[in-house]
């Protein structure tokens, strides 16, 4: 287990505050202090600092707080997968919602196989590696864009991304510039949704950004909007997978837009140095056969 001042640091380095951090800990204001300086002096490296008395962190800070952090779950792991051994086997994940669309029953289905208990969590990009750092979650399975210098991952596939709209949409199977699209209504992902990232990453490229659209809907739920654009109620940017994945019913069409040629890897990412590197790299390749 990690020595007390290094656990007194990551919190620190979370709270952003040695009040906080006292309150967590159960310990006084003045003790935080003294295990920072002493974790300092261990080290001979300046972790904290201040700029107009705000607490900040040097870059050695961050990357220390990141090591931590990382053996931290790695530990966690270890403990959990000892445990397994003894009892019932378990297996916990989070997927984003859009690869939770293109997986979903067959891959729960496939794991049950194996894993008499399974946690899975449909979240967006940015709350599933908030978990996967945290230990909340064993992997992930993500499209959106994540820091690889923090985290493993095995490619699974890659989906091209594209504009979706109702078939009865004029824009149904045509060819258009950005500047066309502009007065239609888009809808879009949350705020953290890794396909949201990249659309508007892409926007940005194209010295655009969401607020030149008439009109914008951001939706937590693919699905709410699958059944929005049936209606015929706006445009949107998703995963050729997820469309070719709906039932005819929903009646829905893509259009071509000009410099808009976007693949992206889907993968599963996990903690740099977990026991089960060897099970992951197996659960990668079933999901790439159900996606194939």
């Amino acid at each position: 287990m990690l020595d007390s001042k290094y656990t007194t640091f990551l919190t620190l380095y979370k709270t952003k505050s040695y009040t906080e951090t006292a309150k967590q800990l159960f310990v006084t204001q003045p003790a935080v202090s003294q295990k920072v300086r002493a974790l300092q002096q261990e080290l001979n490296l300046k972790l904290v600092d201040y700029n107009k008395s705000k607490l900040t962190f040097t870059q050695e800070g961050t990357e220390l707080a990141r090591l931590i952090e990382r053996t931290e779950t790695q530990t966690q792991q270890v403990l959990a997968q000892i445990s397994d051994s003894q009892q019932v086997k378990s297996i916990s994940f989070g997927t984003t919602l859009s690869f939770n669309e293109m997986i979903e029953p067959e891959f729960i289905k496939s794991l049950t196989r194996t894993y008499p208990r399974i946690n899975c969590t449909v979240k967006n990009t940015t709350t599933i590696i908030e978990q996967l750092a945290s230990g909340e979650i064993e992997f992930g399975l993500i499209e959106g864009n994540f820091e690889r210098q923090n985290f493993a991952s095995i490619p699974i596939s890659t989906d091209k991304f594209i504009g979706v709209c109702s078939a009865d949409s004029p824009l149904s199977q045509a060819k258009v510039s950005i500047k066309d699209i502009l007065n239609r209504q888009l809808l879009i992902r949350e705020p953290g949704s890794g396909s949201r990232f990249i659309f508007e990453n892409w926007l940005a490229s194209m010295n655009y950004d969401l607020d030149d659209f008439a009109k914008v809907i951001s939706i937590g739920d693919i699905v709410t909007i699958q059944q929005l654009l049936s209606e015929n109620v706006g445009i949107s940017f998703m995963y050729e997978s997820a469309v070719n994945s709906l039932p005819q019913y929903f009646h829905l069409s893509t259009f071509e837009l000009a410099d808009f040629d976007i693949n992206h890897e889907l993968s599963l990412v996990y903690i740099p140095g977990t026991p089960k590197e060897k099970t992951f790299a197996k659960i990668a390749e079933q999901i790439s056969d159900i996606l194939k």
